[in-house]
């Protein structure tokens, strides 16, 4: 199991079976494997960078300092900000309809943008911008160098390979005069490599659909160990002698191999004194490990191996259905 665990209940005491050294082991292996495809898949990126401009496709966007690069806002301050939340894009004042084929991508995979634009003449160069956040109400757009050419039809064609890691705001469009940018402004979040799923039942998050907790009584079955973007996941637990709300984490590897998390917004509902349902739509798509935790047990490093009761599994999501909003 992924954690070391203790947990007393009068004078009965329940432990995970693994070990510390069991687990730091895994997940130094899991780093070295990602690190070992990171690193493959930087030289193809950088060998290809030449060429890239070709019909809307551009290398990689870059930011022009450290602090740009790592800042960045979550889905709501982003959606305040006026940036959509896709798959479907729409902009009636400047007339710009499209569609992205994916709202979340790892670090240099392509995302496809299709679209039309009745407001820009044909042969109109469009342009990416990435918005740099200064706080949660301001900041500034940054060029990334990605271009696309309005079709004679209106219709234009953008294939984005992303580099600067993290959740953002872009706008694809033009300066149509008086410094006015028409186009469309959406929200795309840039992975960066993570476990496979076998790599994270390596770490102790299992598939599912039943789940076991790291101490007796506490158990839990899913309705689906996989979903589409904007569909609910239900989980249905029984948590003894519970005595906090629970919390949905998410685990992630950093860029140095650190396993950390954050927090989910999930939504819990007690059928009884020991029986809970969980609800979690998310629009975050891969596979990654989660955990259900007692409110009390909230560990400011994700590998702590503190006396916490936890539920780990681990779950799918997809790209949105055709018909997503």
């Amino acid at each position: 199991m992924f954690r070391t665990r203790t947990r007393t209940t009068g004078s009965s005491t329940s432990r995970t079976s693994g070990t510390r050294s069991t687990r730091v082991g895994a997940l130094a292996l899991v780093a070295l494997a990602i690190g070992a495809v990171g690193m493959s898949a930087s030289s193809a990126s950088a060998a290809s960078a030449a060429s890239a401009q070709a019909a809307g496709v551009a290398a990689p966007g870059q930011a022009p300092d450290r602090a740009d690069r790592t800042r960045t806002l979550t889905v709501q301050q982003l959606d305040r900000l006026g940036f959509a939340v896709g798959p479907r894009l729409q902009d009636d004042t400047w007339g710009v309809t499209a569609r992205l084929d994916r709202i979340a991508a790892g670090r240099f995979d392509p995302v496809t943008m299709r679209g039309t634009v009745r407001d820009a003449d044909p042969g109109q160069v469009l342009s990416l911008q990435r918005w740099v956040p200064v706080d949660a109400h301001s900041g500034r757009f940054v060029d990334t160098g990605i271009t696309t050419v309005v079709n004679r039809d209106h219709s234009f064609r953008l294939t984005m390979r992303l580099g600067v890691p993290g959740h953002h705001g872009y706008r694809l469009g033009w300066y149509a005069g008086h410094a006015a940018f028409g186009g469309v402004s959406f929200q795309l979040n840039t992975t960066l490599p993570q476990p496979t799923s076998a790599q994270w039942a390596d770490l102790g998050y299992p598939v599912g659909p039943r789940l076991q907790g790291n101490v007796t009584g506490v158990t839990a079955r899913m309705d689906r160990t996989s979903m589409p973007a904007f569909d609910e996941l239900q989980v249905t637990g029984r948590w003894d002698q519970a005595d906090a709300p629970l919390r949905l984490y998410r685990m992630s590897l950093d860029s140095n191999g650190n396993l950390k998390q954050k927090k989910v917004a999930a939504t819990f509902v007690w059928q009884s004194g020991t029986t809970f349902r969980m609800y979690l739509q998310s629009v975050q798509q891969g596979t990654a490990g989660y955990e259900i935790r007692s409110a009390d047990c909230d560990p400011a490093d994700a590998s702590a191996t503190e006396a916490c009761t936890t539920i780990p599994f681990q779950f799918r999501i997809d790209p949105p259905r055709a018909d997503a909003p």
